[in-house]
């Protein structure tokens, strides 16, 4: 059956240096003019590690986790580059790295339905370290070499950090989320949550939840024994704390390593927190009012 419209005059609606909006019929769509393309690099080394980029995306107003990319035909003195040479170009200069082997996997479209650009995925192989990368022309980029085994964890957290996070990424997250593992699972890792009455019912699914999630818990409730069992269900760093929890004061939580015995008042409460190792200070305060477990 034809698709409505796929037969209609193509007109340009405007256009600039690289980038063109058309319509066809009622479809309206942008694409890149005079055969601007693009190549998309996955690169690994033989340890296991993927390099990844992240930059300033004006677009979407913040940083951007991406694969490294760039751009084939944009500039006339690469007029009629060849995708593998475009890759290996963008990669050292994005990367600081430099590819003995480039193998060409195929065209693609990320979003048919909108752009007409394609790119060609380009795997790069036998990397050796040439300079420290970073871009061209104000690029502003940081490099990221990360255990494909961490790939989940380190998008989680660049994402709780406020990055975007590039579709391509999929490309790496594929196998974990056809095993129902998630791309979201990992999005508190670093963080340490306080569940009040967590030692049944919703406290203590909200506990477990935030465990698997990879935060730090400090399970409180006014029966002990069910709060240890909590934490005893929950992953590692989750720690019991039975009595009262007050709040409406200030409190410098050192977000490390959980104490291993369980303070009886607001103040040792604070005192064990912030005996814990060095890291990211937070600040709790409040109403007075007291969260009986």
């Amino acid at each position: 059956m034809p698709v409505p419209d796929h037969d209609a005059d193509e007109q340009i609606v405007w256009q600039g240096k690289y980038i063109t909006a058309k319509k066809r019929g009622r479809w309206e769509y942008v694409g890149r003019p005079r055969n601007i393309r693009a190549a998309v690099i996955l690169a690994g080394d033989e340890h296991d590690h993927v390099l990844l980029v992240e930059q300033y995306r004006v677009p979407l107003g913040k940083p951007c986790i991406e694969l490294p990319a760039g751009l084939i035909g944009d500039e006339d003195e690469f007029d009629g580059e060849h995708p593998l040479a475009a890759a290996g170009r963008e990669l050292e200069e994005e990367t600081g790295y430099r590819a003995a082997v480039l193998e060409d996997m195929g065209c693609f479209w990320s979003s048919p339905g909108m752009v007409s650009e394609s790119f060609t995925l380009v795997r790069a192989r036998e990397l050796t370290r040439v300079s420290e990368g970073g871009g061209v022309g104000g690029e502003n980029i940081t490099v990221h070499r990360v255990a494909l085994s961490d790939i989940r964890d380190f998008i989680a957290a660049k994402r709780a950090d406020g990055c975007g996070i590039d579709v391509r990424m999929l490309l790496l997250l594929g196998q974990k989320i056809l095993a129902g593992e998630g791309v979201m699972a990992g999005r508190c890792a670093g963080k340490l949550a306080l569940v009040t009455g967590a030692a049944q019912g919703l406290g203590r699914a909200h506990a477990s939840r935030l465990a698997e999630e990879g935060a730090r818990v400090l399970c409180t409730d006014i029966n002990a024994e069910a709060a240890a069992s909590t934490a005893s269900v929950s992953t590692s760093g989750t720690l019991a704390v039975t009595g009262t929890i007050w709040t409406g004061f200030s409190i410098p939580i050192i977000i490390g390593p959980m104490v291993a015995s369980p303070p009886s008042s607001r103040s040792s409460l604070a005192l064990r927190l912030a005996d814990c190792s060095p890291g990211m200070m937070r600040t709790f305060a409040g109403p007075d009012r007291r969260l009986n477990g």
